[in-house]
């Protein structure tokens, strides 16, 4: 549509205005579509087709003084399967596009990031509800097989299941990929598996001959397993996932034109290697709380600016940490440091965390339960919302 007139336009002036989805274009020529006949309907006054492109239906029609023009939008797709959500708490097999087991679990990392919001802002009733919704991973968890896995709508679990077998309810991953993806309630997966069956899962799936994809191990090359490696710190083992994120460093980003493996969406990669690089990196950000692991360098410094009330965040280690990937001790602005993660206020009001590292693992430092991060599953009841 490209014609305007009358109180306010130029006589006969020409403003070009389109119905379109997704990110605004600065070229008229951006917004060319195609169309197929097939999906045309014209009469007297009347015409109708359908914006390829955008899959946009569009109807046009005409008075004596006037043009009518309809635009049906195409359905959001991250709301597809939400009316399951809120009726048996996941999203059964074949009912959306985007797998299901996928949606369900992906649904429930959002309520526990808007459970923290709700908590913030003071909603205490919005912050019960989505508490409560957060924990519908639940639903998707066989307690038998200990995977997520596809369930039907009448509650039955989908037959012939195998974790390593890619999609069936995943995109882009198996089971495998997904065992890790409920980083805000790490806590329950651990009490639930049992703390040795939990390492024992993690330190298979580690257990991988060279990188690649497997439908069994660790897949650097995507954002589904980005907090896989760090799960042991929930567990009693954080060196093991200082050993597993020194290998993933060393094996999959290096100094070539191939250096990030995957596609580095929005910066996802790079961001992953960034912060592990310098020992800190939050699998569940709303917690605010970031894992630790060994940095690879001997002095960073974090510069802070306003709103944040500190200066400078400083992170220091022994000499040599390229080669000294265990942790064996931390002290936090001179005091000694237990837990194996940090809060982000440590980081905003300013300090200096300093690491010594050494050649093998000290399997005491951040191992006991009161030094592993939070998780939602362990929020008081006082704390959740009302």
């Amino acid at each position: 549509m490209t014609h305007m007139s009358g109180g306010g336009c130029a006589t006969n002036g020409d403003v070009f205005f389109t119905a379109t989805t997704g990110t605004i274009m600065t070229k008229v020529s951006d917004y060319q579509t195609p169309y197929s006949h097939k999906s045309e309907a014209a009469s007297p006054g009347f015409y109708q087709v359908q914006l390829l492109q955008w899959a946009i239906d569009a109807k046009l029609s005409a008075t004596e003084r006037t043009g009518v023009a309809q635009f049906t939008f195409p359905a959001y797709v991250g709301q597809e399967g939400i009316e399951s959500i809120n009726t048996i708490h996941y999203v059964p097999a074949k009912k959306v596009d985007y797998d299901s087991v996928a949606s369900t679990l992906e649904y429930s990392l959002a309520y526990a990031s808007l459970n923290r919001l709700a908590i913030a802002l003071g909603k205490d009733d919005e912050a019960k509800r989505m508490y409560d919704r957060a924990l519908y991973y639940r639903s998707v968890f066989d307690p038998d097989q200990k995977f997520f896995r596809q369930r039907n709508s009448d509650g039955s679990w989908v037959p012939d299941f195998n974790p390593a077998q890619d999609g069936h309810g995943f995109v882009e991953g198996t089971s495998w990929h997904y065992f890790s993806f409920a980083p805000a309630v790490f806590a329950w997966m651990v009490q639930t598996m049992g703390k040795d069956k939990f390492n024992e899962r993690m330190t298979e799936f580690f257990d991988y001959p060279s990188p690649g994809w497997y439908g069994q191990y660790y897949d650097p090359e995507n954002e589904t397993d980005l907090q896989a490696p760090f799960a042991f710190n929930f567990s009693g083992q954080p060196w093991k996932s200082q050993q597993v994120v020194r290998r993933v460093l060393s094996e999959n980003y290096l100094d070539d034109p191939g250096g990030i493996p995957g596609n580095d969406d929005c910066g996802a990669m790079s961001s992953w290697a960034v912060l592990s690089m310098m020992g800190i990196y939050s699998v569940d950000p709303p917690s605010l709380a970031y894992e630790l692991v060994s940095p690879i360098f001997p002095s960073i410094t974090i510069h802070l600016q306003p709103p944040y009330s500190g200066k400078s965040f400083t992170i220091k280690t022994t000499p040599n940490p390229a080669m000294t990937p265990y942790v064996q001790r931390v002290s936090l602005n001179g005091r000694s440091h237990s837990q194996n993660w940090i809060s982000f206020h440590n980081i905003s009001e300013g300090g200096t965390l300093q690491f010594t590292l050494g050649a093998r693992p000290d399997t005491q430092w951040g191992a006991a339960p009161h030094d592993a991060p939070p998780s939602l599953s362990d929020t008081p009841a006082t704390q959740r919302g009302k």
